[in-house]
C-alpha cells in the first residue's frame, strides 16, 4: 500500500484465509505533502497457501473502507499462466480505496 494522498492517513489492513483471521493490524503512513509518499508491504509466509482468501482495508476509521476476495480476483482474470499467486496493491484515493491486481512469479 503507498499513500499518494498528501495527508498521512491509518490504515487497518485485514486478510482472511479460509474464513479465518489470520492478519490485522493498523499502519500509519505518511502522505507526500511533507516528502515521500508512505509504504508498507505485508509478506507472510502463508501468503503462498492455495486458499480462500479475502483482504479487507479500512483507512482513518472507517471513512474510506474496501475489500477484495480469491474469488473476485478469479473472476477478473481467467488466465494467470504460470502462477498461482497474485499480488492485491491498495490504493487510497481522496474518497474511495481501490485495489491493483497482478500475477506473481513465485508464491512468498
Amino acid at each position: 500500500m503507498t499513500n499518494m494522498l498528501e495527508d498521512e492517513l491509518e490504515a487497518t489492513i485485514a486478510v482472511e484465509k479460509d474464513d479465518s483471521r489470520v492478519y490485522r493490524e493498523k499502519h500509519e503512513l505518511s502522505g507526500t505533502a511533507n516528502g515521500p509518499a508512505g509504504n508498507i508491504e505485508i509478506r507472510k509466509e502463508w501468503m503462498g497457501e492455495v486458499a480462500e482468501y479475502v483482504v479487507s482495508v479500512s483507512i482513518n476509521d472507517g471513512e474510506m473502507e474496501n475489500s477484495i476476495s480469491s474469488d473476485d480476483v478469479n473472476e477478473m482474470f481467467s488466465d494467470w499462466g504460470d502462477s498461482d499467486c497474485f499480488s492485491a496493491s491498495v490504493i487510497p484515493e481522496q474518497h474511495d480505496v481501490h485495489f491493483a491486481i497482478g500475477s506473481l512469479e513465485t508464491c512468498p
